[in-house]
């Protein structure tokens, strides 16, 4: 299972959900799944075209990219 964000334009809205979903090729039927379950945020937007559907999704990933440190004397600040 992978976690997944997906945002939906449609109608003047955005719809956002974040969940976990089984892969890619069944990230459609998940999201409706998420929908019927209520997991999800809505919000008024007049960005896009309300008559156009946009359907985006990503997968979350959260390891870190870079490791940190403690910034000391030694790196000059």
């Amino acid at each position: 299972m992978k976690a997944y964000r997906v945002q939906c334009r449609q109608g003047g809205y955005l719809i956002v959900s974040e969940f976990k979903g089984q892969n890619d090729d069944t990230i459609q039927k998940d999201f409706i799944n998420e929908l019927e379950k209520g997991n999800y945020s809505v919000d008024q937007e007049s960005v896009y075209r309300p008559d156009r559907l946009f359907f985006f999704y990503e997968e979350i990933n959260y390891e870190p990219r870079s490791k940190q440190r403690v910034v000391g004397q030694k790196d000059g600040a």
